[in-house]
């Protein structure tokens, strides 16, 4: 245990951690219900930090804390993988992390966050891990798609936050609580790792992980420790992976004029039940939004959602025309301006004016425009509805202009 002096600090930085997760874990309510970023909460256990285990798919962004150089990277990829490693402390499989090839190559192929980019330096590292339950979630898999089931798989994994590190990639960290001198599986993320933060999955439980604390490391792609030495540093380098399109990577939104075309939109894996998908009409709605939008989004609570709605009505969710579109997955903050605009776009495609559209999501609360034969609702900053945007459709009205509600 630190002294009293020094672990105040730490309190402060883990209380700030804690906060950032809390909000991000706020529940949907509402027609859309659910919550926005289809995670299971999975508690870092260093003095209370949280890292969230979700589904999604490949975001591409655009400048780095502290001013450093980023990269934008393609899905998939990963890079070579490792060596074999059969040194102490090997769990055997892919370069000694205990993973099998076949999940490796499921986190590059199928997670949201997949790619080659690596941000080198130093950075702040806790660690989180079984018993899972409560607060912390099932711990059913990781959002990068490496599978846990509630279980405590020998793995070397961390969390990241995909702005700095891809998923998929495999990063030396040293110091780290196994004294591994081997990789590490990038495959997880979290509401409160962001920026230079890594969380190491600890399978041995709450001692190890409460015993680690938070400690300074530095990241590498390449072995740091080498026969057992190994210092951890301050000093940064420049990013491993400078693919095309790097520093600028789709910033913010600009105008939100109707561009006349359709954007991208990503159904993330677990965003539906395996027998009813969203339907067509509200992926073309999104899609229109997107366009809107200027962005890719992501859909991350489909059909896979509670039959009925805080209302007591049956949720839009449970026929296919609901969607939600979560904060960790189309990354930004609960509440914040991005996830305004998305919402604005959402009015913008259902056919209201921009400067009303922006001005209506700003004031928070649920929306319902008819558009072309459909209730559309659009659903932001009130109730649960801060850590994702919902839309649904509905066939059949015949109101005008905008009706506003909250909920409570």
């Amino acid at each position: 245990m630190p002294a009293p002096a020094a672990a105040a600090p730490i309190a402060r930085t883990a209380g700030k951690l804690l906060a950032a997760r809390a909000a991000s874990g706020r529940q949907g309510g509402g027609d859309g219900g659910g919550g926005g970023n289809g995670a299971l909460v999975v508690l870092v256990v260093v003095l209370g930090v949280p890292v969230g285990l979700v589904f999604g798919l490949v975001l591409l962004v655009s400048t780095v804390a502290g001013g450093q150089q980023r990269a934008c990277m393609p899905q998939g990829g990963g890079g070579a993988l490792p060596a074999n490693f059969t040194g102490p402390g090997s769990l055997g499989e892919v370069g000694g992390t205990g993973i099998k090839r076949s999940l490796v190559e499921r986190v590059r192929s199928t997670s949201p966050f997949a790619g080659e980019k690596i941000t080198l330096g130093s950075y702040g590292t806790t660690a989180y891990g079984p018993p899972w339950g409560g607060i912390q979630g099932e711990g059913n898999a990781t959002s990068g798609g490496l599978p846990i089931r509630g279980r405590s798989p020998r793995y070397y994994m961390v969390a990241v936050d995909t702005d700095l590190i891809a998923h998929g990639t495999f990063v030396y960290v040293w110091p780290n609580p196994f004294e591994w001198k081997g990789p590490f599986l990038a495959a997880d993320t979290g509401g409160a790792i962001q920026g230079k933060r890594i969380d190491f999955y600890d399978w041995r439980g709450r001692p190890t992980q409460r015993g680690w604390g938070l400690k300074k490391s530095r990241v590498s792609a390449k072995p740091i420790a080498g026969d057992g030495g190994g210092q951890s540093s301050d000093e940064a380098e420049a990013p491993a992976a400078t693919g095309p399109g790097a520093g600028e990577c789709g910033g913010a939104a600009g105008s939100l004029a109707d561009p006349g075309g359709d954007g991208k939109v990503v159904v993330h894996p677990g965003a539906d039940r395996p027998d009813v998908k969203t339907r067509k009409p509200v992926l073309d709605f999104l899609k229109r939004t997107a366009g809107v939008f200027g962005q890719q989004i992501i859909l991350t609570t489909g059909t896979a959602h509670g039959r009925m709605s805080s209302a007591g009505q049956v949720s839009d969710h449970w026929v296919g025309l609901g969607a939600d579109m979560g904060s960790v997955a189309n990354k930004f903050q609960d509440g914040g301006e991005k996830g305004t605009r998305i919402a604005a776009a959402a009015l913008r495609a259902a056919g209201v004016p921009e400067s009303l559209a922006l001005r209506t999501a700003r004031s928070g609360g649920g929306h319902n425009v008819c558009h072309r034969g459909w209730r559309v609702q659009v659903i932001w900053r009130t109730g649960g509805h801060f850590d994702h945007i919902h839309v649904g459709l509905r066939r059949g009205c015949n109101h005008e202009g905008i009706q506003t509600f909250q909920i409570g």
